[in-house]
């Protein structure tokens, strides 16, 4: 299996983060799914943050990096009021190679969970029930063999396991917008395809709890900790999408 070498962007890291030491206030361009669901842009007018305020630092380290998930092709097709279910295999299997990684990394990682966190609830489970639905063979969700992987965060401490974590649980906030334009581009079909993306799903509430254990984050080498293993889960999710496998027709049955 090979490696992919991405630039890290270590310096554009490192430059924010001697920015809040400095006390400057962090401006943060946000994701506007709506904008998007309409057919616009997929920015909001920047907000202003205080220094040292743990969620805007993640915002802005991360924030080029989450517009590129968004838009890789698989993804955006997820959210096209076209999107097919050829179109949301390939993202489903995308999604599955990234998740499958993460679980492992964070159930392993256990140890530096907060204890008022809730547990790492594993999203793999419910990817693979909605492709074994969708007729697709094991076989087919295997990552090839010269698979490109990226730079794994390495989850081996409070800060580390956090920033995975804010990735993972925020992604949350944006699955009711994709639950939402499914629903109108798949119909009745997304009962039976849709389970990772159900509104009951064991994940819903977990994001406040993570957003409520950054606050904890208040020295520069835990927060610059915790946005390089966001931005390394960012990179892995881009990587597993951009590699996705085009479905055709013929090969997806319900």
């Amino acid at each position: 299996m090979r490696h992919h070498t991405m630039a890290e962007d270590d310096p554009e890291l490192t430059d924010l983060a001697a920015s809040v030491g400095r006390g400057e206030a962090i401006e943060v361009s946000r994701c506007s799914f709506r904008s998007l669901l309409r057919g616009g842009t997929f920015t909001a007018p920047p907000v202003v943050a205080p220094p040292r305020d743990p969620h805007a630092f993640l915002l802005r380290a991360t924030a080029r990096l989450h517009r590129r998930l968004d838009h890789t092709p698989v993804m955006a097709r997820l959210m096209a009021a076209d999107c097919s279910i050829e179109d949301y295999c390939s993202a489903m299997t995308g999604l599955l190679w990234a998740y499958q990684r993460v679980d492992v990394a964070l159930l392993h990682a256990s140890v530096y969970q907060p204890p008022e966190m809730p547990a790492y609830a594993p999203r793999s489970p419910r990817l693979w029930l909605d492709l074994a639905a969708l007729q697709q063979p094991a076989q087919r969700w295997t990552r090839p063999q010269d698979f490109l992987l990226v730079a794994f965060p390495a989850v081996d401490s409070r800060a580390s396991y956090l920033g995975m974590r804010y990735v993972i649980e925020g992604a949350q906030q944006g699955s009711r917008f994709i639950r939402r334009a499914l629903a109108q581009s798949l119909g009745e079909q997304l009962s039976r395809v849709g389970k990772f993306w159900a509104p009951e799903v064991p994940w819903h509430a977990h994001w406040p709890a993570n957003l409520a254990q950054l606050t904890e984050l208040s020295d520069s080498t835990a927060l610059v900790a915790a946005a390089r293993a966001a931005r390394r889960t960012f990179r892995h999710f881009i990587a597993c999408l951009e590699q996705a496998p085009v479905y055709q027709s013929q090969e997806v049955h319900l």
